[in-house]
């Protein structure tokens, strides 16, 4: 996108359009219900056994989830408690990290892993992914957009 936008062939908003429309669809069609369900209820049982959050605010997450995928709107409990200021998107990376969720990619060669470490294709340590995966809120995806400059 980025050497779209410098080129001058698309415009920063519509690639930013582009990204977001991309992120919300993989959203949609990555959520599988029975195994997300799982792993939110994982997430959401560390944050409380670190007392990052408490039962109550997990119990209103998760109405709101539910509330959501009631409208096709698959977010991640991850993704809800950080939209709600309840946990940060550092606080959900740590937690993704030890259920062993946290997608990192290689920036030599692309490689996309779970596993930390070097990269199994050319050795170099990967990296966390950008946040296009379900479990930030729109703030932290300013990162991942394409800059205006």
């Amino acid at each position: 996108m980025e050497i779209l936008t410098r080129r001058k062939f698309l415009p920063v908003s519509v690639a930013n359009q582009v990204l977001r429309r991309t992120r919300d669809l993989l959203r949609t069609r990555i959520a599988d219900g029975s195994r997300r369900r799982g792993e939110d209820q994982a997430l959401g049982r560390l944050a409380t056994v670190r007392g990052w959050l408490s039962s109550d605010q997990l119990e209103e997450a998760i109405v709101e989830q539910m509330q959501l995928r009631k409208i096709g709107l698959r977010f991640r409990i991850g993704e809800v408690l950080v939209r709600r200021g309840v946990l940060s998107g550092q606080q959900v990376r740590i937690l993704l990290d030890e259920q062993g969720r946290l997608a990192r990619t290689c920036e030599a060669c692309g490689l996309v892993a779970v596993d930390p470490g070097p990269c199994a294709v050319c050795g170099q340590i990967l990296s966390p992914a950008p946040a296009l995966g379900p479990y930030s809120c729109d703030m932290e995806f300013s990162q991942d957009l394409v800059s205006n400059s």
